[in-house]
């Protein structure tokens, strides 16, 4: 099971942490600084993983 997701945990957590950003700001649990600050942080991760991947 765990040989279908080899290779894209970090983008499966990018995401998860993309839709938490966004249903946090939304239900105003998160102030928009905090949304941005952790959306920020997920696509840092995912394309830092792209890079490290693809050699760049």
């Amino acid at each position: 099971m765990l040989k279908s997701i080899e290779g894209k945990k970090t983008y499966l957590v990018a995401i998860a942490s993309l839709l938490y950003a966004a249903s946090g700001y939304y239900t105003q649990v998160l102030s928009a600084a905090d949304a941005l600050q952790v959306a920020q942080a997920a696509i840092m991760g995912a394309f830092i993983r792209h890079g490290v991947k693809s050699g760049a």
